[in-house]
């Protein structure tokens, strides 16, 4: 319906409202309006909540990796707005302290407790000067700097 003149597109262009003839429609029969109401009522009785984890403003299911209840070593997910290719997660933090929902980290020659939400089990590998005999993991470098020359070949030779 346009606002002006209170008519639609079909109305100007024909100057008529269109129907469709009930020829184009084989085999169907009005439905009765109690029969519909009442399957609509037992199709939403039957409905039941989808059970998500709600954070912040976002609704998502929880993964929590299965060696964060062991690991020594865990990465910390920097929820702030970073340059581009800026990596996501900070650090090699060792665990001092375990929660359900919580670990205490030592970050900064200082302690710090940090949800299960924003971390990341770290993989090392063992050596000589650990205070833990059975460390799992190693730190996983997030960048490798790999210096490659490209020469451009020139388009328009000067003379």
């Amino acid at each position: 319906m346009r606002g002006d003149n209170k008519a639609s597109t079909a109305e100007l262009v024909y100057g008529r409202t269109l129907r469709l003839p009930r020829d184009l429609f084989p085999g169907t029969q009005p439905a009765e309006t109690e029969a519909v109401l009442q399957q609509l009522r037992a199709t939403f009785r039957s409905l039941q909540p989808a059970l998500f984890l709600y954070t912040g403003n976002l609704i998502t299911r929880m993964f929590v990796p299965k060696t964060l209840n062991t690991c020594t070593h865990v990465f910390l997910r920097y929820d702030a707005i970073r340059r581009s290719l800026a990596p996501t997660y900070d650090g090699l933090f060792k665990v001092l302290r375990r929660g359900d929902k919580v670990f205490t980290t030592k970050m900064d020659d200082r302690e710090t407790t940090v949800t299960t939400d924003r971390l990341k089990p770290a993989y090392t590998l063992p050596t000589e000067d650990s205070d833990s005999p059975h460390t799992t993991t190693t730190e996983a470098s997030g960048t490798s700097h790999k210096h490659i020359r490209v020469s451009r070949p020139r388009l328009y030779h000067t003379q």
